[in-house]
């Protein structure tokens, strides 16, 4: 994510808030947290699926579609990548908020 902001992928208009979760399991929590403060306008999650544990991704997005009371919350936050590059090998929860 690093990587896609120095590049101004988006609008100057948000500002781009990383939070690396430091573990899978921490991942439901801190996005419940950062969704349910209402500091951000929008709430990602980005997850590096070129480490293990994968079966812990279900998990993730199952707990994510509870704290929406919806089956496909979670397709619409979650966004699962393979290039280091791109997430620099961090898995965690991002929030945007507008300037």
């Amino acid at each position: 994510m690093d990587k896609l902001i120095s590049l101004q992928v988006w609008s100057t208009t948000y500002e781009f808030v990383l939070e690396n979760a430091e573990g899978n399991g921490n991942i439901p929590a801190r996005y419940q947290d950062k969704y349910q403060n209402g500091s951000y306008d929008l709430v990602l999650v980005f997850c590096d699926t070129d480490k293990k544990p994968y079966e812990q991704y279900g998990d993730i997005k199952r707990k994510i579609n509870e704290v929406h009371g919806t089956e496909h919350a979670a397709d619409q936050v979650v966004i699962f990548g393979t290039t280091d590059d791109l997430i620099k090998g961090n898995i965690g929860v991002q929030g945007v908020q507008t300037r």
